[in-house]
């Protein structure tokens, strides 16, 4: 259980060091990158959540999709998993 609490504890350091980031072109940690019909924010794995409208899923740098997305602009398309996915906005 402490060691749950201690992984908790880090992931919300580490969304609260994103939250100051300022916006950006590129997919980059603390990105919001919406595609067709889903909304990515780069940070931690955690539970998703609503954001306007979105449901949001939360990914890690060390996910899969992220490392397919890194550096990208919206307008790329990039595929993961045997699935291709066009980025619409970078917020």
């Amino acid at each position: 259980m402490q060691q749950k609490a201690i992984s908790l504890k880090a992931q919300i350091a580490l969304i609260n060091n994103y939250k100051s980031a300022k916006p950006t072109t590129i997919v980059d940690p603390g990105s919001l990158v919406f595609v067709q019909d889903q909304v990515f924010y780069v940070s931690t794995s955690i539970e998703s959540f609503d954001y306007k409208g979105h449901k949001v899923i939360c990914i890690s740098v060390e996910t899969p999709i992220y490392k397919e997305m890194k550096g990208l602009t919206a307008g790329d398309t990039f595929e993961c998993k045997g699935k291709s996915y066009t980025i619409t906005k970078i917020a």
